[in-house]
Protein backbone atom coordinates (compact mmCIF):
# COMPACT_ATOMS: atom_id res chain seq x y z
CA UNK A 1 0.00 0.00 0.00
CA UNK A 2 1.42 3.36 -1.00
CA UNK A 3 1.66 6.19 1.49
CA UNK A 4 0.70 9.87 1.49
CA UNK A 5 3.97 10.95 3.07
CA UNK A 6 6.50 12.95 1.07
CA UNK A 7 10.20 13.22 1.80
CA UNK A 8 10.06 17.01 2.12
CA UNK A 9 6.92 17.45 4.17
CA UNK A 10 4.05 15.43 5.55
CA UNK A 11 0.87 15.05 3.48
CA UNK A 12 -2.38 13.76 4.95
CA UNK A 13 -5.18 12.51 2.71
CA UNK A 14 -8.78 11.53 3.19
CA UNK A 15 -10.99 9.61 0.73
CA UNK A 16 -14.29 8.69 2.34
CA UNK A 17 -17.99 7.98 2.09
CA UNK A 18 -20.76 9.11 4.42
CA UNK A 19 -24.07 7.32 4.90
CA UNK A 20 -27.09 8.09 7.03
CA UNK A 21 -27.02 5.39 9.65
CA UNK A 22 -23.88 3.32 9.14
CA UNK A 23 -21.07 4.95 7.19
CA UNK A 24 -18.21 2.77 6.04
CA UNK A 25 -15.27 5.16 5.89
CA UNK A 26 -12.12 3.87 4.26
CA UNK A 27 -9.19 6.22 4.00
CA UNK A 28 -7.39 5.65 0.75
CA UNK A 29 -3.70 6.60 0.77
CA UNK A 30 -2.83 8.91 -2.08
CA UNK A 31 0.66 9.57 -3.37
CA UNK A 32 1.81 13.07 -2.60
CA UNK A 33 3.07 13.48 -6.16
CA UNK A 34 -0.51 13.00 -7.38
CA UNK A 35 -1.82 15.86 -5.25
CA UNK A 36 1.04 18.31 -4.75
CA UNK A 37 2.46 19.85 -7.90
CA UNK A 38 6.20 19.48 -7.36
CA UNK A 39 8.47 19.93 -10.37
CA UNK A 40 12.18 19.73 -11.07
CA UNK A 41 12.45 21.99 -14.10
CA UNK A 42 15.83 23.53 -14.92
CA UNK A 43 16.72 26.57 -12.83
CA UNK A 44 16.27 29.89 -14.70
CA UNK A 45 14.03 28.29 -17.33
CA UNK A 46 10.91 27.72 -15.27
CA UNK A 47 7.32 28.27 -16.35
CA UNK A 48 5.16 30.69 -14.40
CA UNK A 49 1.44 30.90 -14.95
CA UNK A 50 0.04 34.40 -14.83
CA UNK A 51 -3.56 34.51 -13.62
CA UNK A 52 -5.80 37.51 -14.10
CA UNK A 53 -8.61 38.14 -11.62
CA UNK A 54 -11.32 40.67 -12.41
CA UNK A 55 -14.17 42.23 -10.51
CA UNK A 56 -16.44 45.20 -11.17
CA UNK A 57 -16.47 48.58 -9.48
CA UNK A 58 -18.58 51.64 -10.17
CA UNK A 59 -16.95 54.47 -12.08
CA UNK A 60 -16.50 57.79 -10.30
CA UNK A 61 -14.72 61.11 -10.89
CA UNK A 62 -10.97 60.72 -11.36
CA UNK A 63 -7.91 62.91 -11.71
CA UNK A 64 -7.33 64.51 -15.14
CA UNK A 65 -4.42 63.23 -17.23
CA UNK A 66 -4.34 59.85 -15.49
CA UNK A 67 -5.21 56.24 -16.30
CA UNK A 68 -7.12 54.03 -13.87
CA UNK A 69 -8.23 50.42 -13.77
CA UNK A 70 -10.89 50.68 -11.03
CA UNK A 71 -9.95 47.25 -9.66
CA UNK A 72 -10.26 45.50 -13.03
CA UNK A 73 -6.55 44.71 -13.41
CA UNK A 74 -5.21 42.62 -10.54
CA UNK A 75 -2.53 40.29 -11.88
CA UNK A 76 -1.67 37.31 -9.67
CA UNK A 77 1.69 35.66 -10.32
CA UNK A 78 1.68 31.94 -9.55
CA UNK A 79 5.04 30.16 -9.37
CA UNK A 80 4.04 26.85 -10.86
CA UNK A 81 7.13 24.79 -11.78
CA UNK A 82 10.06 25.88 -9.67
CA UNK A 83 12.39 25.00 -6.81
CA UNK A 84 15.32 26.65 -5.04
CA UNK A 85 18.76 25.32 -6.01
CA UNK A 86 19.90 25.39 -2.37
CA UNK A 87 18.37 25.50 1.10
CA UNK A 88 20.98 27.98 2.34
CA UNK A 89 20.35 31.66 3.05
CA UNK A 90 20.96 33.74 -0.06
CA UNK A 91 19.79 31.08 -2.53
CA UNK A 92 17.85 32.75 -5.35
CA UNK A 93 14.99 31.51 -7.50
CA UNK A 94 14.38 33.56 -10.64
CA UNK A 95 11.44 33.01 -12.97
CA UNK A 96 10.06 34.96 -15.89
CA UNK A 97 6.33 35.54 -15.82
CA UNK A 98 4.06 36.24 -18.76
CA UNK A 99 0.36 35.95 -19.41
CA UNK A 100 0.24 33.45 -22.26
CA UNK A 101 -3.50 33.86 -22.86
CA UNK A 102 -3.87 37.63 -22.63
CA UNK A 103 -1.65 40.08 -24.51
CA UNK A 104 -3.37 43.31 -23.49
CA UNK A 105 -5.70 44.84 -20.90
CA UNK A 106 -7.95 47.87 -20.66
CA UNK A 107 -7.72 51.20 -18.83
CA UNK A 108 -10.01 54.17 -18.38
CA UNK A 109 -8.43 57.62 -18.70
CA UNK A 110 -9.04 61.35 -18.73
CA UNK A 111 -6.97 63.17 -21.35
CA UNK A 112 -6.77 66.94 -20.97
CA UNK A 113 -3.27 67.38 -22.44
CA UNK A 114 -4.56 68.52 -25.84
CA UNK A 115 -2.48 65.76 -27.47
CA UNK A 116 -3.68 62.50 -29.00
CA UNK A 117 -0.50 60.61 -28.03
CA UNK A 118 0.91 62.16 -24.85
CA UNK A 119 3.87 60.53 -23.12
CA UNK A 120 2.90 58.04 -20.39
CA UNK A 121 4.67 57.85 -17.02
CA UNK A 122 4.57 55.03 -14.47
CA UNK A 123 5.01 54.89 -10.70
CA UNK A 124 5.15 51.78 -8.50
CA UNK A 125 4.21 51.72 -4.81
CA UNK A 126 4.39 48.87 -2.30
CA UNK A 127 3.41 48.23 1.30
CA UNK A 128 6.11 45.59 1.75
CA UNK A 129 9.11 46.71 3.81
CA UNK A 130 12.54 46.87 2.22
CA UNK A 131 14.78 43.95 3.09
CA UNK A 132 17.52 44.66 5.60
CA UNK A 133 19.39 41.57 4.41
CA UNK A 134 19.27 41.64 0.62
CA UNK A 135 19.65 45.08 -1.05
CA UNK A 136 17.08 45.77 -3.76
CA UNK A 137 14.62 43.23 -2.34
CA UNK A 138 11.42 43.51 -0.30
CA UNK A 139 10.70 41.39 2.77
CA UNK A 140 7.91 38.92 2.02
CA UNK A 141 8.06 36.92 5.28
CA UNK A 142 10.65 35.59 7.73
CA UNK A 143 11.96 33.12 5.14
CA UNK A 144 11.70 35.01 1.87
CA UNK A 145 12.61 38.29 0.20
CA UNK A 146 11.07 39.17 -3.16
CA UNK A 147 12.00 41.35 -6.11
CA UNK A 148 9.69 42.04 -9.06
CA UNK A 149 11.06 43.55 -12.27
CA UNK A 150 8.31 44.77 -14.60
CA UNK A 151 9.23 44.71 -18.26
CA UNK A 152 13.00 44.63 -18.63
CA UNK A 153 14.28 47.26 -16.19
CA UNK A 154 11.62 48.57 -13.79
CA UNK A 155 12.28 47.10 -10.32
CA UNK A 156 9.47 47.58 -7.79
CA UNK A 157 9.07 50.12 -6.25
CA UNK A 158 10.05 52.90 -8.67
CA UNK A 159 9.24 56.58 -9.08
CA UNK A 160 7.82 58.23 -12.17
CA UNK A 161 9.49 56.80 -15.26
CA UNK A 162 8.66 56.39 -18.93
CA UNK A 163 9.02 53.62 -21.48
CA UNK A 164 10.67 56.15 -23.80
CA UNK A 165 8.05 56.19 -26.55
CA UNK A 166 4.69 57.98 -26.81
CA UNK A 167 1.63 56.03 -25.76
CA UNK A 168 -1.25 54.85 -27.94
CA UNK A 169 -3.88 57.13 -29.47
CA UNK A 170 -6.27 58.69 -26.94
CA UNK A 171 -9.41 60.74 -27.38
CA UNK A 172 -9.89 64.08 -25.63
CA UNK A 173 -11.59 63.88 -22.24
CA UNK A 174 -12.85 60.63 -20.75
CA UNK A 175 -12.09 57.44 -22.66
CA UNK A 176 -11.24 53.76 -22.52
CA UNK A 177 -8.63 51.73 -24.40
CA UNK A 178 -7.99 47.98 -24.25
CA UNK A 179 -4.55 47.94 -25.90
CA UNK A 180 -2.22 48.23 -22.88
CA UNK A 181 0.38 45.58 -22.08
CA UNK A 182 2.94 47.06 -19.62
CA UNK A 183 2.92 44.83 -16.53
CA UNK A 184 1.87 41.61 -18.23
CA UNK A 185 5.44 40.30 -18.35
CA UNK A 186 8.48 40.57 -16.14
CA UNK A 187 10.79 38.74 -13.76
CA UNK A 188 10.12 37.45 -10.24
CA UNK A 189 13.07 36.79 -7.92
CA UNK A 190 12.77 35.05 -4.56
CA UNK A 191 15.74 34.93 -2.17
CA UNK A 192 16.03 32.88 1.02
CA UNK A 193 16.57 35.05 4.10
CA UNK A 194 17.81 32.12 6.18
CA UNK A 195 18.59 28.42 5.95
CA UNK A 196 15.55 26.22 5.30
CA UNK A 197 15.33 22.81 6.90
CA UNK A 198 11.88 21.45 6.05
CA UNK A 199 12.22 20.98 2.29
CA UNK A 200 9.97 23.88 1.28
CA UNK A 201 9.01 27.51 1.91
CA UNK A 202 5.60 29.13 1.76
CA UNK A 203 4.50 32.03 -0.39
CA UNK A 204 1.84 33.80 1.64
CA UNK A 205 -1.66 33.96 0.19
CA UNK A 206 -2.70 36.91 -1.97
CA UNK A 207 0.14 39.25 -1.02
CA UNK A 208 -0.05 42.58 -2.84
CA UNK A 209 3.48 43.26 -4.12
CA UNK A 210 2.86 46.54 -5.92
CA UNK A 211 0.27 49.00 -7.17
CA UNK A 212 1.34 50.68 -10.43
CA UNK A 213 -0.01 54.10 -11.42
CA UNK A 214 -0.03 55.45 -14.97
CA UNK A 215 -0.35 59.11 -15.94
CA UNK A 216 0.24 61.36 -18.95
CA UNK A 217 2.20 64.58 -19.10
CA UNK A 218 3.73 66.99 -21.61
CA UNK A 219 6.72 67.65 -19.34
CA UNK A 220 8.93 64.92 -17.82
CA UNK A 221 9.90 64.58 -14.13
CA UNK A 222 10.97 66.33 -11.99
CA UNK A 223 7.94 68.28 -13.18
CA UNK A 224 4.81 67.41 -11.23
CA UNK A 225 2.98 64.32 -12.49
CA UNK A 226 -0.70 63.81 -11.55
CA UNK A 227 -1.63 60.55 -9.83
CA UNK A 228 -5.08 59.01 -9.61
CA UNK A 229 -6.09 57.31 -6.33
CA UNK A 230 -6.80 54.15 -8.32
CA UNK A 231 -3.82 52.26 -9.78
CA UNK A 232 -3.69 51.16 -13.39
CA UNK A 233 -2.94 47.62 -12.23
CA UNK A 234 -1.75 45.58 -9.24
CA UNK A 235 0.60 42.62 -9.00
CA UNK A 236 0.04 40.03 -6.27
CA UNK A 237 1.51 36.64 -5.35
CA UNK A 238 -0.44 33.41 -5.04
CA UNK A 239 -0.09 31.33 -1.86
CA UNK A 240 2.05 28.31 -2.74
CA UNK A 241 4.63 25.78 -1.61
CA UNK A 242 8.07 26.24 -3.20
CA UNK A 243 10.44 23.27 -2.69
CA UNK A 244 14.03 23.45 -1.47
CA UNK A 245 16.60 20.69 -0.95
CA UNK A 246 15.73 18.61 2.11
CA UNK A 247 17.47 18.77 5.49
CA UNK A 248 14.71 17.49 7.81
CA UNK A 249 11.77 15.18 7.20
CA UNK A 250 8.40 14.72 8.87
CA UNK A 251 7.30 11.11 9.15
CA UNK A 252 4.74 9.09 11.07
CA UNK A 253 3.97 5.43 11.51
CA UNK A 254 0.81 5.71 9.42
CA UNK A 255 2.62 7.28 6.49
CA UNK A 256 -0.01 10.02 6.17
CA UNK A 257 -2.88 7.54 6.03
CA UNK A 258 -5.54 8.33 8.67
CA UNK A 259 -8.29 5.73 9.17
CA UNK A 260 -11.42 6.91 10.98
CA UNK A 261 -13.31 3.62 10.56
CA UNK A 262 -17.11 3.54 10.16
CA UNK A 263 -18.92 6.87 10.53
CA UNK A 264 -22.58 7.54 11.19
CA UNK A 265 -23.56 10.96 9.82
CA UNK A 266 -25.82 11.58 12.80
CA UNK A 267 -22.92 11.10 15.22
CA UNK A 268 -20.48 13.56 13.63
CA UNK A 269 -20.17 16.58 15.93
CA UNK A 270 -19.43 20.26 15.38
CA UNK A 271 -16.33 20.21 17.61
CA UNK A 272 -14.60 16.97 16.58
CA UNK A 273 -15.36 15.08 19.79
CA UNK A 274 -16.30 11.89 17.89
CA UNK A 275 -14.27 9.73 15.53
CA UNK A 276 -11.01 11.49 16.43
CA UNK A 277 -7.59 9.99 15.78
CA UNK A 278 -4.17 10.80 17.24
CA UNK A 279 -1.21 11.07 14.85
CA UNK A 280 2.35 10.66 16.10
CA UNK A 281 4.80 12.84 14.16
CA UNK A 282 8.53 12.13 14.01
CA UNK A 283 11.17 14.66 12.91
CA UNK A 284 14.42 13.36 11.45
CA UNK A 285 17.25 15.61 10.19
CA UNK A 286 20.47 14.95 8.30
CA UNK A 287 22.47 16.87 10.90
CA UNK A 288 22.31 17.24 14.69
CA UNK A 289 20.26 20.45 14.75
CA UNK A 290 19.02 21.66 18.12
CA UNK A 291 16.60 24.60 17.76
CA UNK A 292 12.93 25.62 17.96
CA UNK A 293 10.86 24.94 14.84
CA UNK A 294 7.50 25.88 13.37
CA UNK A 295 5.07 23.53 11.61
CA UNK A 296 2.81 25.27 9.06
CA UNK A 297 -0.48 23.69 8.06
CA UNK A 298 -1.22 24.25 4.36
CA UNK A 299 -4.79 23.35 3.41
CA UNK A 300 -7.98 24.89 2.07
CA UNK A 301 -10.43 26.11 4.73
CA UNK A 302 -13.90 24.60 4.97
CA UNK A 303 -16.77 26.62 3.51
CA UNK A 304 -18.42 27.08 6.91
CA UNK A 305 -15.41 27.83 9.14
CA UNK A 306 -11.81 28.95 8.67
CA UNK A 307 -10.88 26.76 11.64
CA UNK A 308 -11.26 23.51 9.72
CA UNK A 309 -9.67 21.77 6.74
CA UNK A 310 -11.98 21.66 3.72
CA UNK A 311 -13.35 18.46 2.26
CA UNK A 312 -15.21 17.94 -1.00
CA UNK A 313 -18.42 17.81 1.07
CA UNK A 314 -19.33 21.47 1.78
CA UNK A 315 -20.92 20.56 5.13
CA UNK A 316 -17.99 18.52 6.42
CA UNK A 317 -14.52 19.60 7.57
CA UNK A 318 -11.52 18.18 9.42
CA UNK A 319 -10.31 19.70 12.68
CA UNK A 320 -6.62 19.46 13.61
CA UNK A 321 -5.45 20.07 17.18
CA UNK A 322 -2.02 20.36 18.75
CA UNK A 323 -2.61 19.93 22.45
CA UNK A 324 -5.76 21.91 23.23
CA UNK A 325 -5.21 24.39 20.40
CA UNK A 326 -6.98 24.16 17.06
CA UNK A 327 -4.53 24.48 14.16
CA UNK A 328 -6.32 26.40 11.43
CA UNK A 329 -5.37 26.11 7.74
CA UNK A 330 -2.48 28.47 7.00
CA UNK A 331 -1.59 28.72 10.69
CA UNK A 332 1.12 26.87 12.62
CA UNK A 333 2.25 25.29 15.87
CA UNK A 334 5.71 25.17 17.41
CA UNK A 335 8.00 22.38 18.50
CA UNK A 336 11.71 21.74 19.03
CA UNK A 337 14.55 19.70 17.55
CA UNK A 338 17.21 18.16 19.79
CA UNK A 339 20.28 16.73 18.08
CA UNK A 340 18.40 16.42 14.80
CA UNK A 341 15.34 14.65 16.19
CA UNK A 342 11.92 15.56 17.56
CA UNK A 343 8.28 14.64 17.56
CA UNK A 344 4.71 15.72 18.30
CA UNK A 345 1.18 14.43 18.70
CA UNK A 346 -1.67 15.94 16.72
CA UNK A 347 -5.38 15.12 16.83
CA UNK A 348 -7.67 15.06 13.78
CA UNK A 349 -11.41 14.47 13.58
CA UNK A 350 -14.36 15.12 11.24
CA UNK A 351 -16.62 18.08 12.04
CA UNK A 352 -19.95 19.07 10.53
CA UNK A 353 -21.47 22.40 9.61
CA UNK A 354 -23.64 23.45 12.58
CA UNK A 355 -26.08 25.14 10.20
CA UNK A 356 -26.64 21.97 8.17
CA UNK A 357 -29.70 19.92 9.09
CA UNK A 358 -28.26 16.85 7.37
CA UNK A 359 -24.94 15.92 5.79
CA UNK A 360 -25.00 14.76 2.19
CA UNK A 361 -24.11 11.12 1.77
CA UNK A 362 -21.47 9.81 -0.59
CA UNK A 363 -17.74 10.03 -1.12
CA UNK A 364 -15.65 12.98 0.02
CA UNK A 365 -11.94 13.77 -0.13
CA UNK A 366 -9.51 16.14 1.62
CA UNK A 367 -5.79 16.58 2.14
CA UNK A 368 -3.38 18.77 4.10
CA UNK A 369 0.36 19.43 4.24
CA UNK A 370 2.67 20.17 7.18
CA UNK A 371 5.87 22.10 6.45
CA UNK A 372 8.73 22.48 8.93
CA UNK A 373 10.78 25.66 9.24
CA UNK A 374 13.07 27.33 11.76
CA UNK A 375 11.15 29.41 14.30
Amino acid sequence: MESCKHQMFSVYCWDSRIYHGINRRQLKPIRAKDKVRIYTATFYSLAVFFILIFWSKSIFADVPNTFFGHGLNRFVVEVESSRFPSRRAGATLQVSYVDASRRQYGLFYINETGKSRPMSYFRSETQLPRSTINPGYLKLNDNLDVQVEIGSRHIVPFNWTTLGTPGIDLVDGFGYNSRFDFGLRGVLRLKLRRDIIGGAVLLDRDVLVTSVYRSMSLTPPPAWIPQDPEPAFEIALEGQIVPTPVECRITNVRGGDVRFGDLNAADITTNGSRYGQEILLSYQCNSELSLPIKLDLVAASSSFSNNFIATSNPDLGIVMKHGDTTVRPWSSFTSILLYGKGGDRIYVAPVKNPAAKTISTGDFTAFAVLIMSIL
